[in-house]
């Protein structure tokens, strides 16, 4: 059996392709608690949780990303990560501000899409009703 020292890591968002580096090793949240990845651990899949993830790079510096929920796919040397949402970091107290921020603003679209499907909901309402009594 070949020992591997490094592995592919491809994290991808809904929308594009976030990261593509050759780390040494991970740390990621699953739905059973915290767990990690090295070159030769055997294949998995994992449902991400909402959480800190955190990987080091080949040159020994580790990274932090705030990352949504999502899957986890090990399969020989190949990682690859697709998350809900995702924020990059490498300092954690920076990390866990823009977190907040982009979680604020995300609260801020929700509402307005609420809001829009009210407005959505009160028209076709009003419109059936006048369609109902002029019949």
């Amino acid at each position: 059996m070949s020992q591997l020292t490094a592995m592919n890591l491809q994290i991808t968002l809904p929308h594009h392709l976030l990261l593509e580096k050759r780390i040494k090793r991970l740390l990621a949240e699953g739905v059973h608690g915290s767990f990690g990845l090295r070159p030769n651990h055997l294949d998995c899949l994992s449902i991400l949780q909402p959480g800190i993830f955190v990987y080091e790079a080949l040159d020994g510096v580790e990274h932090y990303l705030g990352v949504g929920s999502g899957m986890l796919v090990k399969q020989g040397s190949r990682v690859f990560v697709s998350a809900s949402n995702a924020v990059p970091g490498d300092d954690l107290a920076q990390l866990q501000q823009a977190v907040a921020k982009q979680f604020n603003q995300l609260d801020e679209q929700a509402r307005l899409v609420e809001s829009a499907l009210a407005r959505l909901e009160s028209g076709l309402a009003r419109h059936f009703s006048i369609l109902v009594e002029g019949t």
